[in-house]
């Protein structure tokens, strides 16, 4: 990147400019690739963005002043354009929610509210080809959703972290004016739902990455994806156990489990990760500490997970797995998918009054105070908060 803004591509090339309409254009789309990996390894590894969109003047790529031959060396933007919509938000998200608070920045929750509202219109722009089908997706277009999954996990992650040590208790101190259950306002539910919705829809999507062979082996992306949905349904699992919620675990740690026997690097460390946490939370519930009371949450957009090889072994003292399928005689389990290809992680109507509404209204006084998102503004145990 830094090489990129020392050669000028980040500005808008001169109209004086001796480069032809070819040059131009790749110039203009290397750029915006570099732009693209920029903002999505900085999501992933914790560091604050290179360069700010404010200071980026060069035009999105086009086919505009290209010959018919000239275009023929190029694929259609639309698709990178898409791509970059995306990394923009992810921008923004690395920004408003995890950059070093400020006090132009607002609350918390009115970030929440504007960057759900792009990532809403984002998806809603979307053309038939770039969503998700049940089978046969596209490896780019897959690659694409478990972003966009990503991004909605790491907007509202933090109030779903605020619910699970509200439930349990835990912290340095266990706050005796903690909110009883009847005073967490529909929205804040809602919005820790959208969280989990998103580990599962990364799930299904990371399943038929595996069915389709098409899950990258030895990748860094896939196995943080993995990971980092794999913790949501963790935290889900242990504040309320449900069966969708076992299936999806169970999927994302078999996943996990045979990436990690193949070789994968990042895999092994996320691996041992989950295994600690999972010894954790079995020593948590020995001595009473995860008997914390329960939140009631809005409907849940569910689905019935489809098969996957077995890869992890099934131990009794496994508190994230509970399988719920029928083991079919081959190592394959049996069932159907629901409305895959038309799950909307953000269709909660609640969640669409919440982004509609211009009056931005936050019941939950205890969340800006308890310091629940500088606690969990860590992914992967970096900081993530950029100080």
């Amino acid at each position: 990147m830094r090489l990129a803004q020392s050669l000028g591509m980040h500005r808008s090339a001169s109209r004086h400019t001796t480069l032809t309409p070819v040059e131009r254009e790749s110039r203009r789309r290397t750029w915006w690739v570099l732009y693209f990996f920029d903002r999505f390894s900085a999501s992933k590894l914790g560091q604050p963005i290179t360069v700010r969109d404010d200071d980026i003047d060069v035009e999105m790529p086009s086919m505009d002043g290209l010959t018919k031959d000239e275009m023929a060396e190029f694929l259609d933007p639309q698709n990178l354009i898409t791509n970059i919509k995306l990394a923009k938000i992810i921008g923004n998200i690395l920004t408003h929610i995890y950059g070093i608070p400020k006090a132009t920045n607002g609350l918390y929750i009115q970030q929440v509210h504007g960057i759900l509202k792009q990532l809403r219109e984002w998806h809603d722009e979307l053309q038939p080809d770039m969503r998700v089908k049940e089978r046969g997706t596209p490896r780019p277009v897959a690659s694409l959703h478990l972003a966009y999954n990503q991004c909605i996990i790491q907007t509202t992650r933090p109030v779903l972290l605020h619910l699970f040590k509200t439930q349990f208790q835990l912290g340095n101190k266990a706050r005796e004016d903690a909110l009883p259950r009847q005073n967490f306002s529909s929205i804040t539910l809602a919005l820790a739902e959208s969280c989990v919705n998103a580990a599962q829809a990364s799930s299904r999507i990371v399943e038929g990455l595996f069915l389709d062979g098409s899950i990258a082996t030895f990748g860094y992306w896939d196995a943080h994806h993995i990971f980092s949905a794999a913790m949501i349904l963790i935290m889900s699992a242990v504040m309320k156990p449900t069966a969708v919620n076992s299936d999806h675990l169970e999927t994302l740690l078999s996943v996990l489990r045979s990436l990690k026997n193949d070789g994968n690097i990042p895999a092994v460390d996320f691996c041992e990760r989950l295994s600690d946490i999972q010894a954790r939370v079995l020593n948590l519930r020995a001595t009473g500490r995860l008997d914390g009371m329960s939140f009631d949450r809005p409907p849940m957009i569910t689905h019935t997970p489809s098969s996957l090889p077995k890869e992890v072994p099934q131990a009794q003292d496994q508190a994230f797995q509970t399988p719920m399928s029928m083991d079919n005689g081959s190592g394959i389990c049996e069932s159907a998918i629901i409305g895959y290809e038309n799950v909307d992680i953000l269709g909660n109507p609640l969640i669409g009054s919440f982004l509609d509404g211009n009056q931005v209204q936050w019941l939950d006084v205890l969340f800006t105070e308890d310091g629940t998102l500088r606690e969990f503004a860590s992914e992967i145990e970096e900081p993530f908060l950029f100080r």
